[in-house]
């Protein structure tokens, strides 16, 4: 009798361990001026506890300056690709156990100085125009490791068309996982 309550133990034990969530660590000799971002303006995002971290673009830029390593996301609540990646990368981050520095791109404490910056800062991965001058499309995310962009990924996923519809359950985990291989990166 001791043998079957010992076996139905350690059964029900096993039966309560998972795999162990992933997670990894971004160091980083910079910690940015941050707070919770207030993503309510985000009418299909619905997550409250999520991983996102309000940064100015000034402040971002410090990542770039100071040979910070972060994932930085740069996008508005008025933009319907933005709208869509959210869930994604909120997902996937949560996943990693990592935070995502939320650069609204409308930032009204911005400076003509910290624009530049900007375009200075992500110049390596914008598209130009036909005269040679970077254009800025959005939703952006960027790995940045000791300074240096690693990695970027644009939009959404190439199937993906038609923003008055949502993701399909594929497109939502190509998505993901594009993400998580973009956050890996930092390792």
């Amino acid at each position: 009798m001791k043998k079957i309550v010992i076996l139905l133990l350690v059964v029900l034990s096993l039966m309560g361990c998972g795999p162990e969530k992933e997670t990894i660590e971004i160091k980083s000799s910079v910690t940015l001026n941050s707070t919770k971002a207030d993503m309510s303006n985000y009418v299909l995002f619905k997550d409250n506890d999520h991983v996102f971290e309000l940064v100015g673009i000034k402040e971002a830029s410090r990542i770039y300056d100071e040979k910070g390593s972060a994932i930085l996301y740069y996008g508005y609540p008025q933009c319907p690709f933005c709208n869509r990646i959210l869930d994604s990368l909120n997902d996937a981050a949560k996943d990693l156990g990592v935070v995502v520095y939320y650069v609204d791109i409308y930032d009204e404490t911005a400076t003509e100085e910290d624009i530049n910056n900007l375009f200075e800062d992500l110049d390596p991965i914008l598209m130009k125009d036909e005269n040679g001058l970077p254009i800025f499309y959005v939703p952006e995310v960027v790995a940045v490791k000791d300074g240096e962009i690693i990695d970027h990924h644009l939009s959404v996923v190439d199937s993906y068309r038609d923003v008055s519809k949502d993701l399909t359950d594929e497109q939502y985990e190509e998505l993901k996982g594009i993400y998580k291989s973009l956050i890996k990166r930092l390792q």
